[in-house]
């Protein structure tokens, strides 16, 4: 696992959206590489939070090219190729739903 800079994760590090998981086969060669997409969370926290929500609400109000690509696909919530109402309010009740601390 690394971060979107190709740093490894320390083991203290939390996963977040843009961090990359790198499959390796047997002889060390790299096998696949996957971006974490975790859904309204632009943060580095790997959850939802109010910033990303308004992060959010903010590229459904200005409309095209606000997000960069990942930033798209970390906001298109329900997974319906574009930013709009339902994804603030999916967002929205997964961060309502996450244990405070």
């Amino acid at each position: 696992m690394q971060n979107p800079d190709g740093i490894a994760l320390t083991d203290d590090e939390k996963v977040y959206s843009g961090c990359e998981i790198v499959l390796l086969k047997a002889d060390g060669t790299e096998a696949g590489r996957y971006t974490v997409i975790i859904p309204g969370a632009f943060t580095k926290s790997g959850v939802v939070e109010i910033s990303d929500l308004t992060k959010l609400a903010n590229a459904y109000v200005q409309g095209e090219n606000v997000l960069n690509e990942l930033e798209t696909l970390i906001g298109d919530v329900n997974n319906n190729g574009e930013i709009d109402l339902a994804d603030i309010v999916k967002a929205a009740n997964t961060f309502v739903a996450r244990p405070q601390n």
